[in-house]
């Protein structure tokens, strides 16, 4: 009995040190599996891990919950406080331009794909010559072959409609310009404006609204954006363009300082983030789950978006560089491929 007790007992040991040396190799692997990187953001910054939140957007149930709530957790100033003053919470700020200087803010990060908003309310009265951008941009000044995706808010005179404008850079080339008179006066109110981006097409609009869709059409050899870009909002003097090409200049004297009112930074971004905008290979391959942007449900458009996009362009779009036959011809370039392709 006690040889057969003795024997059953070394059984026993056996059996659990397998066992044990199997979950070390799996923990092993599992570790091997999660880079260092994903590690210190699992640890550190969860609220910016995509692993995390791959199903939290807007929506879902949990989404106000688990979102920062101001704006030093994305953003940092480019620009002199006093002309982004911020309230003692953090979610609301003027951006202020006069002669002294301009206002500008941008994301810590870069991202790849995603949902990227904000509300903003544009200066009231007179506000020729004045510019104020809200856009995602790779490293343009390092790099020439950057990625970009703009909307350009173009001052007027009082009572003249202020003009969006939009434009996507691909490996540098733009001269995809877009003009819409809104609907509104984005002056009287704050209107949430969106860049949505993932795998299928980026769709720019306003509120609930498409203005402008840009399909991804690689596959027919147009290029698409493919690098990490960051999340800029500026306000400044594009005096020697914006208001009627240029014709209508600022008058500081008169007409400054120009305030615009921003807020909704703590869901402002809910995106992919990269470590370096040339590397999203993470981004492009999160794992079993897609990213919340990357359902099936958003990569086409409903019918009831492609309703609004050609209401919009009916009743709204003043310029299309597709229906500039004329520039090409004048500044001897080629129209772009997308040009000659369905829209959506």
């Amino acid at each position: 009995m006690a040889r057969s007790g003795h024997l059953a007992v070394v059984t026993l040991s056996l059996a659990f040190l397998c066992i044990a040396s199997i979950l070390s190799v799996s923990e092993a692997a599992l570790r091997a599996s999660v880079t260092p990187v994903q590690r210190r953001s699992l640890v550190k910054n969860t609220w910016q891990n995509p692993q995390v939140y791959t199903q939290k957007c807007p929506g879902d149930g949990d989404w106000y919950s688990t979102k920062p709530k101001n704006f030093w957790s994305f953003f940092k100033s480019y620009c002199d406080p006093s002309h982004l003053p911020l309230n003692q919470w953090g979610n609301h700020s003027k951006m202020i331009l006069d002669k002294s200087g301009i206002a500008g803010f941008g994301s810590y990060s870069a991202y790849f794909t995603g949902r990227f908003t904000m509300k903003i309310k544009l200066p009231p009265g007179n506000s020729s010559g004045t510019v104020f951008a809200f856009y995602l941009s790779s490293d343009g000044k390092k790099y020439k072959d950057h990625d970009e995706v703009d909307i350009e808010f173009l001052g007027n005179e009082t009572g003249m409609p202020i003009t969006m404008q939009t434009n996507i850079f691909v490996n540098g080339l733009g001269q995809r310009e877009m003009r819409h008179n809104l609907w509104f006066d984005p002056s009287e109110a704050f209107h949430e404006y969106f860049i949505f981006w993932n795998s299928a097409m980026v769709l720019i609009g306003v509120d609930s609204i498409p203005i402008r869709v840009f399909m991804n059409n690689e596959q027919h050899g147009v290029p698409y954006l493919n690098k990490g870009q960051a999340l800029y909002c500026s306000h400044w003097d594009g005096s020697g363009w914006a208001t009627q090409n240029g014709r209508i200049k600022i008058d500081y004297d008169l007409n400054a300082p120009f305030v615009a009112q921003v807020k909704g930074f703590g869901r402002s971004i809910n995106a992919c983030r990269v470590q370096s905008e040339r590397n999203v290979w993470a981004c492009k391959h999160p794992g079993p789950k897609p990213f919340c942007w990357e359902r099936p449900e958003h990569l086409y458009l409903t019918d009831n978006q492609k309703n609004l996009l050609r209401w919009v362009a009916k009743d709204h779009c003043i310029y299309d560089y597709c229906k500039d036959d004329l520039r090409w011809v004048r500044e001897n370039m080629t129209k772009p491929l997308e040009c000659d392709m369905l829209p959506y």
